[in-house]
């Protein structure tokens, strides 16, 4: 989980370096021993690829964070929840048969819900050629079973790979 602007959290302008494994405004746990001991942060500086700094416990290793879930943010720190970014990227590939065609359709969207993108993906699809559809399988039937759409794969993918593709889609 991710906060919309880590820079709300800081109380000063931090100069930061870049990681593969945490970004700016993810939000973490510190592995603690006690639960009374557990702490919630929100990563406000990059020092290297393992040092982060949070608003919370301030400078630590990679080795002392995990990814907090939503679970963990309703009990150990709520307030956090206003502040998350819940928009979520998602790559959709149909295939499409019609009649004796097949093609393929090659999408990228972005939304806003607590629906996952499996979810999000099989509604896309049902709407596709129109409301009209008849579910068959794993596999939607649309104009008298003239044309029939699959998902054909579906990937949650990251802001900065949804702002390439978008161009190309």
């Amino acid at each position: 989980m991710k906060v919309k602007n880590h820079k709300q959290f800081a109380k000063f302008e931090y100069i930061s370096g870049t990681s593969s494994k945490m970004k700016l405004g993810d939000i973490v746990l510190k592995d603690a021993k006690k639960e009374e001991d557990i702490e919630i942060g929100v990563i406000i500086q990059i020092h290297d690829e393992n040092e982060y700094r949070t608003d919370m416990f301030g400078n630590c290793h990679i080795d002392e964070l995990v990814m907090a879930t939503k679970e963990d943010i309703k009990k150990y720190r709520p307030k956090l929840l206003k502040a998350i970014d819940n928009t979520k990227y998602v790559f959709i590939n149909i295939k499409i048969r019609d009649g004796e065609n097949e093609y393929r359709n090659l999408s990228v969207h972005y939304y806003k819900s607590e629906e996952s993108v499996d979810e999000m993906a099989e509604n896309y699809l049902k709407t596709f050629y129109g409301g009209d559809f008849e579910k068959i399988g794993d596999s939607y039937s649309f104009h008298n079973d003239t044309i029939i759409c699959k998902l054909a794969e579906v990937r949650e993918i990251t802001k900065a790979e949804y702002d390439v593709l978008k161009n190309f889609m």
